[in-house]
């Protein structure tokens, strides 16, 4: 099955997504960076390269700590933001999948939440593994089931209940989103790219967020979820919204009636490049 109609399509739409993604989604996404960074040891003097770099969150972490920070996304938008936003670091426009970096070019590379946007995970993973420096290290993020993961899943039951039939892209094919939060197929990943110690953890972790600000703020900014919300009609879309609002109910902070904690649930997964 092949999946460039699908890698298109994400492409274009963090061309049009960048800025919301880039003022709302840190709150989420920036959670697991700090852990990232240390899975792979990230300080003072360490190449880093951030593969799928968005704004550039997790470039600014790494630069924070010392390090020398390259960054690529699919998305001249998204470099135009990394750039600005972190002028310690360099940032160019291309694909995890094809790294324009020659072999063994970096002591650490790392993605977050990048894998699960891409139609070809695998070769991301051995793009990965061929500019790593012997024993370099890499750590990558994806989120865990809609069950689990209640800051998005309470998007995707609020869909499934007002009766939307699927989160896929609207294209031919599409990769499963939660595929890789296997940790099996995760580990299996990281080794068939021809790392070793591969490790798959779980990462836990809260969100405070208020309701209505989290809903626009996911509409605005996410190429699967969002999208498909704003396809709906104004009915359906109110429908989905109603779900919504009942489902993150139960999630109220009782100290802050305008606050909810939503479970984050994620899997951080890092191997090492062998020396020999």
């Amino acid at each position: 099955m092949t999946y460039d109609a699908f890698n298109e399509y994400e492409r274009t739409m963090w061309e049009q997504r960048a800025a919301g993604y880039a003022d709302s989604f840190e709150v989420l996404t920036t959670i697991t960076v700090e852990p990232l960074l240390d899975t792979v040891g990230a300080a003072h003097g360490t190449a880093v390269l951030d593969i799928g770099t968005g704004p550039g969150f997790v470039a600014a972490a790494a630069v924070a700590r010392g390090a020398t920070v390259d960054g690529v996304d699919v998305a001249d938008a998204m470099v135009a933001l990394a750039s600005a936003r972190v002028p310690g670091a360099r940032f160019r426009r291309g694909s995890a999948e094809a790294l324009p970096f020659g072999d063994g070019t970096f002591d650490a590379v790392v993605g977050n939440f990048v894998l699960l946007h891409l139609g070809y995970p695998e070769r991301a993973a051995a793009e990965a593994r061929r500019v790593l420096r012997p024993g370099g290290r890499c750590a990558f993020t994806v989120w865990e089931p809609a069950a689990e993961n209640r800051a998005i899943g309470v998007f995707h039951d609020a869909i499934a209940r007002a009766g939307v039939e699927t989160l896929a892209a609207p294209v031919a094919a599409a990769p499963k989103f939660e595929a890789l939060a296997d940790r099996d197929a995760f580990r299996a990943l990281l080794t068939g790219a021809g790392f070793v110690d591969a490790r798959v953890e779980p990462y836990r972790s809260t969100l405070r967020v208020d309701p209505d600000a989290w809903w626009t703020s996911t509409l605005r900014s996410t190429p699967r979820t969002g999208a498909l919300i704003e396809r709906q009609t104004d009915a359906v879309q109110a429908r989905i919204r109603a779900e919504y609002d009942a489902l993150v109910a139960p999630y109220a902070d009782g100290n802050d009636a305008a606050t909810v904690q939503l479970p984050v649930a994620a899997v951080l997964a890092s191997a090492v490049a062998p020396s020999a």
